[in-house]
């Protein structure tokens, strides 16, 4: 996993743990430094996605440069199991 992307992600747990809800979560990184500046309008695209009723693993795997594609198929595992 790309070292921007392990960051992302962290930063975005931190969010989330701190009870923030998910789609803000990812509009702040997007409108922060705290994320690699590529990554920001990737956030930004992935919070519209989930806004309009996209799951996490769709969102992210609209961006298969940035997300790896084996790291999505997971991710939509865990979502398909809930």
């Amino acid at each position: 996993m790309d070292e921007r992307v392990g960051k992302f992600f962290q930063k975005l747990v931190t969010k989330l743990d701190a009870g923030k809800p998910f789609q803000s979560s990812l509009r702040e990184l997007a409108a922060s430094d705290e994320v690699a500046p590529a990554l920001q309008p990737v956030a930004e695209q992935l919070a519209d996605d989930i806004g309009t009723g996209s799951s996490f693993a769709q969102a992210l795997a609209k961006h298969p440069t940035v997300f790896e594609p084996g790291y999505v198929a997971i991710l939509k595992v865990f979502e398909d199991q809930k």
